[in-house]
């Protein structure tokens, strides 16, 4: 039972392409989960990052494109998995980027926006998307590239925004006292 999904029955038709004609060969249909995926990846790094050196802190805000449905069940997976824990006492806020929440159903903006998370205050939740104005710069030269040597030049230019980022952050993180 506990890696059921729902599945939903997908149309399937197979052509042959001979002489510039397409030749109908079979159909059918097959079974594919919908909504249910298995979220082992994300659970495991969660898990990994929340219990990487934050003793001496109550609450994390995580923000997660899919929060919305991927939380509701988290705390269930945890303790089915032997290889999964969380901090004892730690209280997991969910939260989706603004960039993403606005794609969601209404309901999930006033819950999930970092806007009304309290103590959140203005993140940067959408990391790829802050690559996307340096890397438009390069894109013209990049388009008649060979494959290796585009690859090569977009992890040079993404590696070296990495790093720009890294050597502008702040030491410390200064945490509000009561």
């Amino acid at each position: 039972m506990r890696d059921t999904a729902v599945l939903s029955r997908i149309p399937w038709s197979i052509f042959k392409r001979e002489k510039g004609k397409y030749q109908f060969i079979m159909t059918g249909r097959f079974q594919m989960p919908s909504i249910s995926y298995r979220q082992m990846n994300m659970d495991y790094a969660l898990c990994q990052a929340l219990n990487y050196n934050t003793t001496g802190f109550g609450r994390a805000i995580t923000f997660y494109d899919i929060n919305c449905q991927y939380h509701n069940k988290l705390q269930e997976r945890v303790d089915r998995s032997p290889y999964l824990s969380l901090p004892p006492g730690m209280v997991i806020t969910p939260g989706i980027g603004l960039w993403h929440v606005h794609g969601h159903q209404d309901r999930c903006y006033n819950r999930y926006a970092s806007n009304f998370i309290q103590g959140a205050a203005r993140i940067d939740g959408e990391i790829m998307e802050t690559l996307w104005a340096p890397l438009n710069i390069i894109s013209p030269s990049a388009r008649g590239m060979s494959t290796p040597h585009r690859k090569e030049v977009l992890d040079y230019q993404m590696n070296d925004c990495n790093f720009m980022k890294m050597i502008r952050m702040r030491k410390s993180v200064s945490l509000p006292t009561d």
